[in-house]
Order: C-alpha cells, then structure tokens, then sequence
C-alpha cells in the first residue's frame, strides 16, 4: 500500500524535485554530492556545504587559487594529463572505453581551471 501512496505521489513531482529525493535517499550509502556541497555564490556571498562562508575565508581560498594557477608543478602536470589522455585516446585506444576516460581526465583539468578562473575574477 505505501508503494502504491509513494508511486502516486511521484507523478505530481518535478524531474529535479524526484532527483533531490533519490539523491537524499541514497546520499549515506554512496557519499553522494549534492549541488549544497560544492563552493557556490549567490549575491557576492560564497557558500561551501550550504553554509556561508566569511570574508577572511573567501580571501584565503581566493589567494590560494591565484597561486595554483601560476604554480609551474600545476602546468607540468596538466601538461602530463593531457598527455596521457591523448595517448589513451588516440595511441593505445583498444576500444570507446579508453577514449571515453580520455576524455574524462581532459575534462576533469576544464573543471579545475574553469573553477579556479571563476574564483579569481570576481
């Protein structure tokens, strides 16, 4: 009967209000990220596991970013990254799967970078 109650009750949710209850649902047997979780701003304010973060803290994760990004051992190993993706992806590619983590890792270092940029020109 609760089955029932529960699959009725579905169908007058939205897609992302039915992925916030799936994601709560299984969030302590896979440690799952929400969209809380991550460093978020809203308003000139930071927000880091949905609670605000002060301005001194803001400041130090600002300088810290500034700083990786011209550190030379994060360019070398960007450099090493890419690489190793492209010889996965176009040398010792055995099937879509190597080209598919390829892609993961370049896409992984976009992530940090698009990150990092956003931190620093604010």
């Amino acid at each position: 009967m609760i089955l029932f109650i529960v699959k009725k009750l579905l169908n007058y949710l939205s897609k992302e209000e039915k992925h916030e209850i799936l994601t709560m649902s299984v969030r302590r047997f896979f440690n799952a990220i929400t969209a809380e979780d991550i460093l978020k701003e809203k308003d000139g304010q930071w927000f880091y596991e949905g609670k605000a973060m002060n301005e001194a803290t803001k400041k130090l994760l600002i300088s810290q970013a500034e700083v990786l990004k011209e550190w030379q051992l994060w360019k070398i190993l960007q450099d090493d990254i890419r690489y190793q993706a492209n010889k996965r992806m176009f040398l010792d590619s055995k099937n879509e799967y190597d080209l598919i983590a390829g892609k993961i890792w370049l896409t992984t270092i976009d992530a940090i970078n698009t990150r990092l940029k956003k931190m620093t020109t604010k």
